[in-house]
């Protein structure tokens, strides 16, 4: 079997041919002859071609991995559409690449190979992993502390987010459930006190002091992704306050909003100085902003000022 490995998410990406790699040729697949990977840098289609119609050496099985397969001279790729129409029953080839859509080479593959795509989960799906990779760390993790992690992932994907759990698992110690204080203290992103501060600025509509105070963090903390994510965490829990009611109990406000105890009251009196509206523009803001910079159009800086003033006016 042949497969062709699309998509954004390069960390599950690497674990299937992890996976693959293991299968195939056992535990010594790490240093193993008949594994092999080939790119454009590396080598030509010559090379290339004498690479698909090798035998395994040590073992029964080789398999050979083409890293993003579409960006290879039209040669080398003529060579792997031939040898896809023969292939060895010994060899099995990996194609990857990270292109958004199928082109006549990818198109052709497609056709004779098994397709397989990992793009960035989230939602349902990006809650399950959090959740096993916590287990794979015998930890449970809290829905307000979860929801921490799940804006993490943005910034880096699946394995900047598994290297984060793993410190945060550390952190926690003995502590069979991982808490949003928890999360917050070790984070990807920046202090829960430093965004609820960032806040009270844009509720003052001072544009002035807000640059200021983000021009402060991003010296101390170093986390300009983390602040962007920050801010969309604190307007979504915002928008939990705002649908609630008075004469709630900090500790019920702070399970039904998912926020620390002690922020409670401060979540609290910061919604009753937005309307639902407002809150729900802001939140689209953040996303233009995200957006801006995952294309490559502003830097994460130019596209924070930008917000802030938004949010400012």
């Amino acid at each position: 079997m042949n497969y062709l490995v699309t998509g954004a998410e390069e960390y599950s990406k690497q674990e299937f041919i992890n996976k693959l790699r293991k299968s195939l040729l056992g535990d010594e697949a790490q240093n193993s002859i008949d594994f092999e990977i080939f790119d454009r840098e590396s080598r030509d289609s010559k090379s290339l071609a004498n690479t698909l119609k090798t035998l395994p050496f040590s073992s029964k099985n080789r398999l050979v991995v083409i890293k993003n397969a579409n960006e290879l001279p039209q040669r080398s790729k003529e060579v792997i559409l031939k040898y896809l129409n023969t292939p060895l029953k010994s060899t099995t080839v990996v194609m990857t690449s990270d292109a958004g859509k199928r082109d006549d080479f990818l198109t052709a593959v497609a056709k004779k190979t098994r397709s397989i795509r990992f793009e960035k989960p989230s939602g349902k799906e990006l809650g399950n992993w959090i959740r096993n990779e916590c287990a794979g760390h015998k930890k449970k993790i809290s829905e307000d502390a979860r929801e921490m992690l799940e804006e993490c992932a943005g910034a880096g994907g699946l394995e900047a987010l598994k290297n984060e759990i793993g410190k945060i698992a550390s952190y926690a110690g003995g502590k069979e459930i991982i808490e949003a204080e928890t999360v917050e203290s070790v984070s990807c992103g920046v202090p829960l006190h430093s965004v609820f501060d960032l806040v009270d600025t844009v509720i003052a509509k001072k544009s002035g002091k807000a640059l200021e105070y983000l021009n402060s963090l991003l010296l101390t903390e170093g986390k300009p992704y983390g602040i962007l994510n920050g801010l969309a965490w604190q307007f979504r829990v915002l928008a939990k306050a705002r649908s609630l009611g008075k004469g709630f109990a900090s500790d019920k406000i702070s399970r039904i909003i998912g926020v620390p105890e002690r922020y409670a009251r401060k979540t609290m009196e910061q919604a009753s100085r937005f309307t639902m509206k407002r809150i729900t523009e802001s939140t689209e803001w953040i996303l233009e902003a995200d957006f801006s910079i995952k294309s490559g159009r502003f830097s994460v800086r130019e596209s924070l000022e930008t917000l802030l003033i938004k949010l400012c006016g």
